[in-house]
């Protein structure tokens, strides 16, 4: 999974276990660099948000996201806030957790851990 597309998708984990803050960005600790979102819609069960970094909009429910940038689809299992999930794009494993604003992610294809900090 590419840097921003990893970003936007741990952004969309830390909002799905975190739904009443309002956040526009991550911090990525590895890259030293801010990603920037617009959350266009939010509800229980799925999310709209517009990714800057891209120039477009990731949207779906949260167990099965469709990313219009790369025309894949993201799905996403759910156990409280930790998650495991595929990239259809990459065609590789992602698994992550969400602790508060903090949020884990380890990328199978980059046999990595990265680590985000919503603001």
């Amino acid at each position: 999974m590419t840097n921003d597309k990893r970003a936007c998708i741990a952004f969309i984990c830390g909002m799905k276990v975190n739904p009443y803050r309002n956040k526009q960005m991550v911090f990525d600790y590895s890259k030293g660099e801010y990603f920037h979102f617009l959350v266009m819609h939010r509800s229980i069960s799925g999310i709209h948000v517009f990714d800057y970094q891209r120039n477009g909009h990731v949207k779906g429910a949260f167990d099965m996201l469709f990313d219009y940038v790369a025309n894949y689809h993201v799905t996403i299992e759910w156990n409280k806030s930790k998650f495991q999930g595929f990239d259809y794009e990459s065609q590789c494993y992602f698994t992550g957790k969400v602790d508060n604003q903090n949020i884990e992610m380890f990328d199978y294809e980059n046999a990595s851990y990265f680590l985000y900090q919503m603001l």
